[in-house]
């Protein structure tokens, strides 16, 4: 008995450092990969120590005319308790990576997809953006057992983000112009998406959408501002730490240790070059561009 316990708690522990490992690594895209970093301090400067990288002409589960579209990824999580990676690439495609591996476990083409989250039935839904075609602007879901058949989709103008909400079991998305709450029922087979809620944001084209580790506040960025949203309400007030900034891209809060990195896109550009810190407040410059940053958060 009291062996059993003790391995319990060995395996707890070690469950426990490799959380607290990731939390400490970033995902960072915006070109042709996706790279998580480890923040580190050198001549007391922070600087950024690559642990990981995924590359999509390294993917031979994908037929190459796949790999091209993630020429240009666009964001970046983890998923399943941090032994995936969800990417979305604004050249037309989603896929899913194992972290332990690299191996991609699924892809499908997806019109200007922006954002992608995976729901605890094994569904994956998509934020696919404005296209001058018709097949954008919408919702779609995915089976992620069967790469590149969407089983179900919903109509959202200029779609740019999606997170799962664990504790009202709901899906949020976020549009151009509006903000919804969306119900997931059925099976994989034959899913459906019903909006349950629907809220203008405040003026300003609608890009990030996070959710905070307890679910208590969704995070909402726009060309214009970024807003603190309560989830029953549906209020938007401002989010003072970034009183007077636009063009945020990209937000993520370390649940552990509060610090938060973002992105904000350099003057004239969608990207940037630039990786901002608050809590402490911390800059480093890449050799590189980049689109959002997240925190590893299994």
């Amino acid at each position: 008995m009291r062996k059993s316990i003790r391995t319990i708690v060995a395996c707890m522990f070690i469950i426990t450092t490799f959380r607290m490992a990731h939390a400490s690594t970033l995902l960072l895209c915006g070109g042709a990969q996706v790279v998580e970093d480890e923040v580190v301090t050198q001549d007391g400067r922070p600087q950024l120590k690559e642990v990981w990288r995924w590359r999509p002409e390294q993917s031979k589960e994908m037929p190459v005319p796949m790999m091209r579209k993630f020429i240009t990824t666009d964001d970046c999580k983890a998923v399943s308790g941090g032994k995936e990676v969800l990417i979305t690439s604004s050249g037309d495609a989603v896929a899913l990576v194992s972290h332990v591996t690299g191996k991609t476990l699924f892809y499908a083409t997806v019109k200007n997809a922006h954002s992608a989250e995976i729901l605890p039935s094994g569904l994956i839904a998509v934020a696919s953006s404005s296209a001058e075609s018709n097949d954008g602007d919408r919702i779609v879901l995915f089976d992620r057992n069967r790469p590149d058949a969407p089983v179900a989709t919903l109509p959202l103008s200029a779609a740019h983000g999606v997170v799962w909400d664990r504790k009202r079991e709901v899906l949020w998305a976020l549009g151009g112009k509006e903000l919804l709450q969306v119900h997931v029922s059925g099976n994989a087979t034959h899913p459906s998406l019903v909006v349950e809620r629907r809220v203008p944001i405040p003026p300003g084209e609608g890009h990030d959408l996070q959710i905070a580790g307890d679910a208590a506040l969704l995070y909402v960025t726009n060309s214009k501002a970024v807003f603190e949203v309560d989830p029953e309400t549906l209020t938007f007030r401002r989010f003072q730490t970034f009183a007077g900034m636009k063009n945020i891209k990209s937000l993520s809060i370390n649940p552990g240790s509060g610090q938060l990195v973002y992105t904000q896109a350099d003057p004239g550009v969608w990207w940037t070059y630039t990786l901002h810190f608050m809590n402490p407040a911390q800059e480093i410059v890449l050799p590189s561009m980049i689109y959002k940053a997240r925190w590893f958060l299994p």
